[in-house]
């Protein structure tokens, strides 16, 4: 009675190892010093590819005369000479430059205004113009900068050196109004035409102006064309 009994016993493990040959798992032979098999499962994540070495370049201006927010030294004051500016990062697609400086607390006086800058990392020394720009008309009615130089009545002012950088040229003709001037280049950015950076200073009131260090750092100030020197209104905010 036990010997058919072992015997299908036997048969039925038989077949079960068969059933498990063939359910898509075989095993392959184990190989000596080989790590154990894995199975592999198709992955969703996209292999990382080399990490880029280009940081995207910030777009900025700065000058060596004062920090972002702090004092305008007196020398840039009135007829003193315009401050040393730095800028970097300037945008791939830029085809021009362009910089204006307005105060904002007086009715947006334009203190100095220059376009046609080359599309690029540069600087300008204290008192001089920037190399290929052409310098408009400020709100006093001439070309070329005019300091700081609010009145003793007048509160502290702050004075905002904006730099645009454009993706077509201006185009501003000359002898256009400063305030028109600063319109166009601000439309043009805010229609997606380019982008700009700032650096301000603040600047107190009842401040005696200067003429500069006798160094030629006034070559671009306080003087009108004709040798006429520039001078503030009373009661004027500037």
């Amino acid at each position: 009675m036990r010997r058919p009994i072992i015997l299908l016993l036997l048969a039925l493990v038989g077949a079960t190892a068969i059933a498990c040959g063939t359910s898509g798992r075989d095993l392959r032979p184990v190989v000596a010093g080989a790590p154990s098999p894995t199975r592999s499962v198709p992955s969703t994540i996209a292999a990382a590819g080399p990490l880029s070495s280009a940081v995207a370049s910030t777009f900025t201006l700065s000058s060596s005369a004062f920090a972002d927010g702090t004092a305008i030294p007196t020398e840039y004051s009135c007829t003193g000479g315009s401050p040393a500016l730095t800028w970097t990062g300037v945008p791939a697609n830029a085809k021009e430059l362009a910089l204006v400086v307005v105060d904002y607390d007086a009715d947006s006086f334009v203190h100095w205004m220059v376009t046609g800058m080359p599309a690029a990392p540069g600087s300008v020394a204290r008192g001089q113009i920037p190399t290929g720009g052409t310098q408009l008309l400020s709100s006093t009615g001439k070309i070329g900068w005019y300091g700081p130089c609010p009145p003793p009545a007048s509160k502290a002012h702050t004075y905002t050196f904006t730099l645009f950088a454009l993706d077509q040229p201006s185009a501003i003709p000359a002898g256009t109004s400063p305030n028109d001037a600063l319109a166009a280049l601000q439309k043009q950015i805010s229609e997606g035409g380019g982008t700009s950076t700032a650096l301000t200073g603040t600047f107190p009131s009842g401040v005696t102006g200067t003429t500069g260090k006798g160094d030629g750092t006034d070559n671009n100030t306080g003087t009108a064309p004709g040798g006429s020197a520039l001078t503030t209104p009373p009661g004027t905010a500037r």
